[in-house]
């Protein structure tokens, strides 16, 4: 049940067939940005995850705090959960990050500096922050 807002949430993930009746098609160099919660969209980002390997598709995330990470206390378990497992399933995968302030940006680099396990396979291309 404490899963219940989550399970309501992955619903809105739908396929995109059933909803625009067709698929996008990715291609070499297009940059995909996620700029919104993807928690609960598992299978969304292991396609995602599947033509940026396999079609040469740039992504990237947008990150608005980490507070779930850094003070978990402030936050409600169900938002710690599923931020952490988000953060776990894109963090050694996409190739930059967007922030929403220059604190962001900087806890953000300072975490993925603490924790290089992370990305064992990547270096962190870019960390825009969009009040720079």
């Amino acid at each position: 049940m404490r899963d219940l807002p989550f399970s309501l949430m992955a619903l809105a993930t739908i396929p995109a067939k059933l909803i625009i009746g067709r698929f996008i098609s990715f291609r070499a160099g297009d940059i995909v940005v996620l700029v919104d919660s993807t928690w609960r969209s598992t299978a969304m980002l292991e396609a995602l995850f599947k033509v940026q390997f396999g079609r040469g598709v740039i992504l990237g995330a947008m990150v608005h705090d980490l507070f779930p990470l850094l003070m978990p206390e402030l936050c409600q378990e169900v938002t710690v959960r599923g931020f952490s497992a988000w953060f776990a399933q894109i963090i050694p995968r996409v190739d930059f990050f967007v922030t929403n302030s220059e604190a962001t940006r900087k806890a953000l680099n300072g975490y993925l500096q603490k924790h290089p396990e992370l990305r064992p396979h990547f270096f962190c291309r870019w960390i825009f922050s969009t009040w720079s």
